[in-house]
């Protein structure tokens, strides 16, 4: 393994997969928090408004391929590692379905599930960097996009449970300190 993989903590390992969430969430939802309403209000007064409302939409749905990018960064990755590693998450995620032959985007997906892929494709990069050398290009991409992207497809119903719980959990939550 290289250097840089041994002088790795667990601590700065989960770290930077979080900081990669974190950062590719806010890039996700910012043109749409800034823009959106702003553009629905506008909307009637040009027609064009009506496009750039589905970017921001597009952009929301791709946060599974923006997350696994910031991780790779945040680790370091060289473009094809990253962009890998983004591929990977944003099949996982499940933003990106598929119906009748069709692609659809909805939503962002399950950034708990992103969150568990990319630490995954993460590990899985960092065994195979030094073992695919000039082979990379061919390695990397489709190992990371079947093996970590796969997994994190199939485990994806089960995670879901896990989030609904935490967010049913959050809500009643909230509604009880909303009676206090």
């Amino acid at each position: 393994m290289s250097d840089v993989v041994e002088k790795q903590t667990t601590k700065s390992f989960i770290m930077n997969v979080l900081n990669g969430l974190a950062l590719g969430t806010v890039i996700v939802l910012i043109p749409g928090a800034i823009l959106g309403e702003l553009m629905k209000a506008l909307l009637p007064m040009w027609s064009g408004f009506a496009t750039l409302i589905a970017a921001t939409a597009v952009a929301t749905s791709m946060m599974g391929l923006v997350i696994g990018i910031m991780v790779g960064l945040n680790f370091k990755f060289n473009p094809i590692q990253s962009a890998s590693l983004g591929l990977a998450v944003m099949f996982a995620g499940g933003a990106a379905t598929f119906l009748k032959g069709a692609i659809m985007l909805k939503g962002t997906g399950d950034i708990i599930n992103m969150g568990i892929t990319a630490a995954l494709g993460v590990l899985l990069i960092q065994f195979l960097s030094d073992k695919t050398k000039s082979f990379t290009l061919i390695v990397i991409p489709t190992v990371t996009l079947l093996l970590v992207g796969g997994v994190g497809h199939v485990l994806l119903p089960y995670v879901k449970m896990i989030t609904t719980m935490i967010g049913q959990g959050t809500r009643r939550t909230h509604e009880n300190f909303l009676f206090i």
